[in-house]
């Protein structure tokens, strides 16, 4: 749907598998499908405050302040909710501001997504 989407707005008439969606994706800014999973979960993080961290969690004072991840045994275990937002607060921590507004916190995770291609694998 999005490719075709991306067809429509170049006004593509040639044949199909000639054309690199890729670039236009950057072009348009827009999310591909697997990078829409990291937008939704972070709107989420940012929406339940769940990017702040447990008192418990501080031990020791640190430079980058590093929520920990859930112990998991198994890669069932790392689809969870709990350990990618987890994951996502610490690989973003720098990059983003969670305590902008939500229409501006959208646009920096749109921007951050498209410019550094993060897509979801598990």
């Amino acid at each position: 749907l999005q490719k075709n989407r991306l067809r429509c707005y170049e006004n593509y008439q040639g044949r199909i598998d000639r054309l690199h969606t890729s670039v236009l994706f950057h072009k348009h800014e827009m999310l591909k499908a697997n990078q829409i999973y990291y937008f939704k979960l972070l709107q989420e993080v940012h929406k339940n405050k769940s990017y702040k961290q447990k008192e418990k969690d501080q031990r020791y004072p640190d430079r980058r302040n590093l929520q920990r991840l859930p112990r998991t045994r198994t890669n069932y275990g790392k689809q969870t909710l709990q350990y990618q937002s987890t994951r996502l607060v610490n690989e973003f921590q720098n990059a983003l501001q969670f305590d902008d507004s939500l229409g501006t916190f959208k646009k920096q995770i749109k921007e951050i997504l498209i410019k550094k291609e993060i897509t979801y694998h598990h």
